[in-house]
């Protein structure tokens, strides 16, 4: 004991570690670094604030969750099209008329009614034939004279007698034999006066048939 000081440097890597713990917080700050990455965990909450920044890109992945919302607006721009299709039916309604004319085939069917009178002229050749029978009364007049051949034969009788003098020369023949006995003494005193012979006539053309006229 006497002697332990003077002999104390030259014994002192001997008996170091039944010392340490004693000299621990002595030479702790001539140590640091030596013992620093095995001390690294037990300080490191008591350390982190200091070395924050030196290790925020390294543990930028880990805490990226949980500053999220602190750092969102700064890194918007950045990630707008990563999180596009996740946002899209919030901001919908605001970029409504930017994108109008890109989905507007898509969305077609959706809003045809909202939009039918506005286009209205524009498809109207389009879907003509589709709407002709619910509009056939309203432009009936006016297509009159055009389908007048094609629903002749429909109307025939309808319209018979008003055409009936029209085409009274044209259809005399074919209504001859119908209309003879009706028109015999029409004829006979219309005739009488012509230098033809009356029996020379078509209508008159019978087999029992006796000629009665004088011609003068």
């Amino acid at each position: 004991i006497r002697h332990a000081r003077t002999h104390a440097r030259t014994h002192a890597r001997t008996h170091a570690r039944t010392h340490a713990r004693t000299h621990a917080r002595t030479h702790a700050r001539t140590h640091a670094r030596t013992h620093a990455r095995t001390h690294a965990r037990t300080h490191a909450r008591t350390h982190a604030r200091t070395h924050a920044r030196t290790h925020a890109r390294t543990h930028a992945r880990t805490h990226a969750r949980t500053h999220a919302r602190t750092h969102a607006r700064t890194h918007a721009r950045t990630h707008a099209r990563t999180h596009a299709r996740t946002h899209a039916r919030t901001h919908a309604r605001t970029h409504a008329r930017t994108h109008a004319r890109t989905h507007a085939r898509t969305h077609a069917r959706t809003h045809a009614r909202t939009h039918a009178r506005t286009h209205a002229r524009t498809h109207a050749r389009t879907h003509a034939r589709t709407h002709a029978r619910t509009h056939a009364r309203t432009h009936a007049r006016t297509h009159a004279r055009t389908h007048a051949r094609t629903h002749a034969r429909t109307h025939a009788r309808t319209h018979a007698r008003t055409h009936a003098r029209t085409h009274a020369r044209t259809h005399a023949r074919t209504h001859a034999r119908t209309h003879a006995r009706t028109h015999a003494r029409t004829r006979e005193h219309t005739h009488s006066h012509t230098r033809a012979h009356p029996c020379t006539h078509a209508h008159t053309h019978t087999r029992a048939h006796t000629c009665t006229h004088t011609i003068s």
